[in-house]
């Protein structure tokens, strides 16, 4: 079954909700989905769901991917490469 392309213009941002976008712009830390959890104050599994919804909204499935996705979509800002 062929994969959904992933969205590449702002007409194609996904909407997520206040919590995913708090998990998502926690993903390029790298913290494990527990530690992502603990920062925001919910349950390892609440974080767990809200990462997968998140890569099935940015067609990922993977991190590395996600936050590349969500980098070339603007919804996180752009690697610092300093």
């Amino acid at each position: 079954m062929p994969r959904a392309s992933a969205p590449t213009t702002p007409t194609d941002v996904p909407a997520f909700t206040a919590r995913e976008r708090q998990v998502l712009e926690l993903l390029p830390t790298y913290l494990s989905i527990g530690a992502i959890g603990a920062t925001l104050g919910m349950r390892r599994s609440t974080a767990k769901t809200h990462v997968a919804n998140i890569y099935r909204k940015l067609h990922a499935s993977r991190r590395a991917e996600a936050v590349e996705q969500a980098r070339r979509s603007s919804i996180l800002p752009p690697l610092d490469r300093g």
